[in-house]
Formats: C-alpha cells, sequence, structure tokens
C-alpha cells in the first residue's frame, strides 16, 4: 500500500464472459469492485485507462485492454462524485461529498495532493483543454488550481445555485457550468463574463459537450433532455426522458456524447442506455442487460466502446463499432464518411537512428490514425506509388512548402511530416501536420519516450490531441 492508501487487490476483475445485449447480440464486458454505485467515470487521452469513483469512496484506474487489476486510490470519506484524467494521461483528479479535491498518479495511484481552498461538496471536477488548470464545482462557484504545482488560483462565482456539471470549451478559454437554477451559462474561463445562457427550465442534473465544441446537451431534475447549438444558443431539440408513468426517478443521471459529435447515449427506465442521434433525436439502439440503472456514461476516445456504471457497483463497456453504426441510415453514414478529413502520413526524417525505424514508427502513426475513426488516412503503397510516378524523394520533407506539394500530388486535405529520432537516450517524435490548401501549419507535437512502447502510448494521446484540433 502505497502513502495514500492506493494499492492493486485481486478483486475488480474484467467479467470477460460479459452480459449480452437481447436486442443487438452483443457482448459488454463487465468490471467488478465497486462496493457501492459507480458515480463517475472518465477515459484517458488515448483510451487505455478507465477512471471511475464510487460510492464506496474510492477512485479505480482500469486497464480494460490488459486484463489486470485495476488500482484503487482510498482516501475519501463519502462518494466519489467526479472524476477527471489530464491531457498527457499522467494524472487523475477526483471531487467528492467530503469537500475535497485529490491529484492521484495514473501510473501507481499515488496522491500526489488534497488542493486546498474548495468549499462545500464537489460535483464536477476538469482539466483544461492543455492540462495547465484543474477546475472543480460545487456550492455556487467554480474553483482553478494550477496542474503545475497545484496552488490555488482563483474562484469563479455567478451562478445562483450550486455548479453541478463543468466543461472547458475546446481552446479553454470558455467554460459551461451546469447548476441546480435551471441554465447552464457560458463563460470567460480568465475572468467569468458571461456569453450565453442555456435555459432548461428545471435543475441541471447532467451535461455533455460535443468535441467539437459546437454542440451542448443538458438534461435536468424533471427529466428533460435538451440540445442546443452553442453558437447561437439555438435549440435543436427538447424532450422528455421518459414519461411519468415509467419514471422511477426522474432526474437525468448522465449523458454522453460520441467522439463523432452524431450520438447522445443517456441512462433509460428498466436497465436500459438509449442511443439518440444528437442532431434530430431518433433511437439509434437500446442496449439492455444493464444491472440496476446506469449512473454514469463515457465513451472512449475513439469511440469504440461506450462505459456504463451502474447502481449495483460494476461497469458495462459496450463495443460501438458494430452497435452505432449499422443504426444509421445509409445516408448519414455516407455524411459520417464524407466528413473525414482526407489525411497523408509522409516518411519521417531520421535523427541518429536507422531510416527502417523512422518508417515503423510512421506505420504506428497511420495505423493509430485509422483507428481513431477521425480520418481518411492514405496507405503508405499508395504514397510510394504517387511518388515513384513523380519520380520524387518524400523523405526529408519537413518543410510546408515541399509539405504541400506533396500533398497536392497525393490529392489530401492535410498532411503529416516531421522527424524520429533519439537525443540524449531518448526517442523522439516530432510532427507538424499542414493545410495543403493554405500551407499553413495547423497542428504540431513532440513524443518522447525511453522505450518504444513509451513512444507507442505517446503516439496514441498525440492522436488524440490531432483529432480534436483538426475537426
Amino acid at each position: 500500500m502505497n502513502r495514500a492508501g492506493c494499492m492493486a487487490v485481486a478483486a475488480g476483475l474484467i467479467a470477460l464472459a460479459g452480459v449480452a445485449s437481447a436486442e443487438s447480440g452483443e457482448t459488454a464486458r463487465e468490471l467488478s469492485g465497486h462496493s457501492g454505485a459507480v458515480c463517475a467515470l472518465a477515459w484517458g487521452p488515448d483510451g487505455r485507462v478507465l477512471v471511475t469513483g464510487g460510492a464506496d469512496g474510492t477512485v479505480r484506474a482500469w486497464r480494460p485492454e490488459d486484463e489486470t487489476p485495476p488500482i484503487v486510490c482510498k482516501g475519501h470519506k463519502g462518494r466519489v462524485m467526479a472524476v477527471a484524467v489530464s491531457p498527457d494521461g499522467g494524472l487523475m483528479v477526483s471531487g467528492g461529498e467530503d469537500r475535497s479535491v485529490r491529484v492521484w498518479s495514473v501510473a501507481d495511484g499515488s496522491m500526489a495532493m488534497i488542493l486546498p481552498g474548495q468549499v462545500g461538496a464537489v460535483n464536477a471536477v476538469a482539466f483544461s483543454p492543455d492540462g495547465v488548470t484543474i477546475a472543480a464545482a460545487g456550492a455556487e462557484s467554480v474553483r482553478f488550481w494550477a496542474t503545475r504545482n497545484f496552488m490555488f488560483l482563483r474562484v469563479l462565482k455567478g451562478q445562483k445555485d450550486a455548479v453541478t456539471a463543468l466543461a472547458f470549451a475546446s481552446e479553454g478559454r470558455q467554460l459551461f457550468t451546469g447548476g441546480r437554477d435551471a441554465a447552464v451559462r457560458l463563460v470567460e474561463t480568465a475572468d467569468g463574463a458571461l456569453v450565453r445562457v442555456f435555459q432548461l427550465d428545471e435543475p441541471v442534473t447532467a451535461m455533455a459537450l460535443s468535441p467539437d465544441g459546437a454542440t451542448l446537451a443538458a438534461g435536468g431534475a424533471g427529466n428533460t433532455i435538451r440540445v442546443w447549438r452553442v453558437k447561437d444558443g439555438a435549440v435543436v431539440w427538447s424532450k422528455k426522458k421518459f414519461t411519468a408513468m415509467d419514471a422511477e426517478d426522474e432526474a437525468v443521471r448522465s449523458l454522453a456524447i460520441s467522439p463523432d459529435g452524431r450520438i447522445l447515449a443517456t441512462e433509460w427506465v428498466g436497465s436500459v442506455i438509449r442511443l439518440r442521434s444528437l442532431t434530430d433525436a431518433s433511437v439509434v439502439r437500446d442496449l439492455k442487460g444493464v444491472k440496476g440503472r446506469a449512473s454514469s456514461l463515457a465513451f472512449s476516445p475513439d469511440g469504440r466502446a461506450l462505459a456504463a456504471g451502474t447502481e449495483d457497483g460494476t461497469v458495462r463497456l459496450w463495443p460501438m463499432g458494430d452497435l452505432v453504426r449499422p443504426a444509421m441510415s445509409a445516408a448519414t453514414t455516407k455524411e459520417w464518411e464524407a466528413s473525414r478529413l482526407t489525411i497523408a502520413v509522409a516518411s519521417l526524417t531520421p535523427q541518429n537512428l536507422p531510416g527502417g525505424d523512422a518508417a515503423v514508427v510512421a506505420d504506428m502513426l497511420r495505423a493509430e490514425l485509422v483507428k481513431s475513426h477521425a480520418f481518411t488516412v492514405l496507405e503508405r503503397a499508395q504514397i510510394e506509388k504517387v511518388m515513384a510516378e513523380q519520380a520524387l524523394q518524400q523523405t526529408g520533407c519537413t518543410e510546408s512548402d515541399c509539405a504541400v506539394r506533396l500533398g497536392k500530388l497525393l490529392n489530401v486535405k492535410r498532411i503529416i511530416v516531421g522527424s524520429f529520432g533519439k537525443l540524449m537516450g531518448s526517442y523522439v517524435l516530432t510532427i507538424q501536420a499542414v493545410n495543403v490548401e493554405t500551407g499553413e501549419v495547423v497542428f504540431g507535437d513532440t513524443v518522447k519516450g525511453a522505450t518504444v512502447e513509451e513512444v507507442q502510448a505517446g503516439v496514441r494521446v498525440l492522436v488524440v490531441r490531432m483529432a480534436k484540433a483538426l475537426r
């Protein structure tokens, strides 16, 4: 046991047999270990870690793909109401009924800090998109701390009642806050200046923001779900979650929007999770077989799984690849395919390493881009064929003008160029995404690692960031 009372335990293994959905036939894997309801869920940026917070006062970090016991972090006295994972995947933050905000290491569960200055129970926590700031919401305010040294920064007031939900806008300069005063407010993060109010007409109990920041969904204590267009506050649709005759508990407990921004998931009556179209509220699919009501929902970053935390202390992992897309109409599927950016990865320039090593990392990057479902990725053979026909060499094409010429030959919207090398004992991957039409560098990032495995994990995080930046 470490100094925070965290340890890996034998309990809480993944039940591989899972539970079959009566409607779809798909199997949901099960994570068990919490002794009370699973109140909160958050995925790490590469989708390999799932963090849960429970009514038993524990925070757990699962690695579903590895089928290993979770790290169990103890320290909260009472329900853990909210969890979040930092954009680099290194830290997790939790908040609970005990009025504490705690920061933990994802790697080993050690507690880094109990953040100072929190007042009242914590209903929501979040990291800013750049990972520089931690935010926590509670009694009529939002408080901010610096991630680097955990120093208290400021308090943001303005809500007329307790703040129940938080979400940073895509660039972090603005913040959405949902409250018991029946509204979601969009405010400036720096000074709290009000930008827009989204009225729900009942206390906000759940909120979700689409990855591109264009669409907001909120659910209330009176079982209303409402979706707005962020840019002008227009209501896209609004409907009751279920009828009063069906309602066991009217409040909307959780909402989640898929990474492609097309599906809204919510818990439903009769131990059902309902997937709706975010654009028109049509029912895409009902997922059945949940034990008790789902109290928390979260899509994995690549959209391939939906995690549902339930009242009985288990988490179901539903595979989404075969559940969501087949239920879409042919026109919707065609539109979804057309919306993806066409992208190419040029050969990486090797630095202090053999060219073959750089080629392997470039293939690794292509594979992760494909898995993200955010891009249409040109195969390496297609690139090499065009280059051979043009008698050109792509290696060493690291400048934007060269990238633009290559991208136009390949007929892609974006092209990735960069280098892979070794510096002072560490592998270093540096990439830039170039807009082929304008020549502008629209995204850049660096991955460092002592091993190839660390580089691969870093590439996964890089692709998640790239998908968000290039939407």
